[in-house]
């Protein structure tokens, strides 16, 4: 019988030499965009055993103090994908749930249909929505600045930021998605650039900029539904700010489609010809549902997903 068990940090080493180049090559490889906030959150990982056989491997963290919504990071699953990933989910959504957290989320690079759709059958996950970035050299693009009255971040804006996001998210997801203060702390800790825009002493955008590595940038911008039209002014900032830094980088940007003006911010990423790199599926899972009895078993070869985790 499978046993599932915490894999301590200081284990990672040799769980990596355990499943060979599977787990270094595929798991713990990140995405660019998303590398510094996968070194700097907290992560568990799991394993489910059947005679000394490591058959799955997962990795989830808290996203605030409270450790009521968590998300799922890396997933490793062999030859028995539908088992392993309802055993390995299952696990840590009943030992966390009953500790108190009431979300799970997960962000899964929508080229993944099988998983998406294991999680939604199997797993009880539902869809919020999609993630879709887009890339850019930006060497050839303007190195003008905007005229537009950003200010620099301030401690004292984190809950008016939080407040704008939350606010920002359409009615049925705010329950799924919302954020809290804590979130943004980690989320701006190493970012290399970040401002705000105050309209009559209201927070109505927001901007930031992370550099995991020399040639690549990611922004990241939200405006309020009201003053949506500044999405150009924002872009433009941000290619301007990176120009200044390393002008022949990589840009990117992340279109979250859960926000009310993402239609907005889509239309002026084509009108800067930037170009559509991946989009996630944003998926959530609520520990006060009912566990649905499975029906059926569905046997398949060795999957494994890599690059999961949030692009956001």
């Amino acid at each position: 019988m499978a046993k599932i068990k915490k894999i301590p940090k200081s284990k990672i080493k040799n769980l990596k030499a355990e499943i060979q180049l599977g787990f270094e090559r595929n798991l713990i490889k990140s995405n660019p965009m998303i590398v510094d906030l996968l070194q700097n959150n907290r992560q568990i990982y799991y394993a489910s055993y059947d005679s000394n056989e490591l058959l799955g491997a997962i990795s989830l963290y808290s996203e605030g103090l409270k450790k009521t919504k968590w998300e799922y990071k890396g997933l490793y699953i062999g030859d028995f994908p539908h088992e392993i990933t309802k055993k390995l989910i299952n696990y840590t959504v009943n030992k966390y749930g009953g500790a108190g957290a009431e979300r799970f989320v997960v962000y899964i690079p929508e080229r993944y249909n099988q998983l998406i759709e294991l999680l939604k059958k199997e797993c009880m996950f539902r869809g919020c929505g999609d993630i879709d970035v887009f890339k850019k050299n930006i060497e050839n693009y303007s190195d003008e600045f905007p005229q537009i009255a950003l200010q620099d971040f301030k401690e004292e804006d984190t809950v008016p930021l939080l407040e704008l996001y939350n606010y920002c998210l359409f009615p049925q997801f705010r329950q799924s998605l919302s954020t809290d203060k804590n979130y943004w702390k980690k989320r701006l800790a190493k970012a290399c650039d970040k401002k705000v825009l105050y309209i009559s002493n209201i927070m109505e955008g927001y901007y930031s900029l992370h550099n995991p590595s020399e040639n690549v940038f990611y922004a990241d911008i939200l405006m309020s539904e009201f003053y949506q039209s500044m999405y150009n002014a924002l872009v433009q900032y941000a290619i301007a700010k990176v120009k200044s830094i390393n002008p022949k980088a990589d840009l990117y940007f992340a279109v979250k489609k859960f926000h009310q003006s993402s239609k907005n911010y889509l239309t002026v990423m084509k009108d800067f010809q930037f170009e559509l790199d991946e989009s996630y599926a944003t998926m959530v899972r609520d520990y006060w549902d009912l566990i649905k009895q499975n029906t059926k078993e569905e046997k398949a070869s060795s999957l494994l997903f890599d690059k999961m985790g949030s692009p956001a």
